[in-house]
């Protein structure tokens, strides 16, 4: 895996920071700076995380890579329909299109996937690790 510099380390980690505050504040508050903070912290992490590019040859990390690539954007997804929730939810119902809360089972569904890419991913590197020694 390519690694990131630590000015880009940092956004990656407060942008997942930024992403968690904002998913928990917005339960207990719908305003328009939460869903900022969460849409800026997804960008961020996102980004970073899309920067960590995998430049071998081994197709169980490039399959994983692809999956963790596909969360990334569920994760992206959610932000625009956490912001489409409250603000644009108007023009979906005048198209009898019901987006309320669907933000949250985008969020589950990348978050769930980044998950298993990551413990999958580091057991992988780890056993490639030790077959070189």
């Amino acid at each position: 895996m390519k690694k990131l510099t630590k000015f880009q380390s940092a956004i990656f980690t407060l942008g997942g920071l930024m992403l968690i505050a904002g998913a928990v504040a917005y339960f207990f508050s719908h305003s328009l700076i939460v869903q900022i903070v969460y849409a800026l912290g997804a960008m961020g992490y996102v980004f970073m995380q899309w920067l960590q590019r995998y430049e071998g040859d081994d197709l169980t990390l490039q399959r994983l890579r692809k999956l963790q690539v596909i969360s990334g954007v569920l994760i992206l997804v959610s932000a625009a329909l956490m912001v489409a929730n409250d603000h644009v939810y108007e023009i979906f119902a005048m198209y009898k299109i019901d987006v309320y809360n669907y933000w949250v089972i985008c969020l589950f569904m990348g978050v769930f996937m980044q998950l298993y890419t990551i413990l999958r991913m580091d057991k992988e590197l780890q056993k490639k690790l030790n077959n070189r020694s």
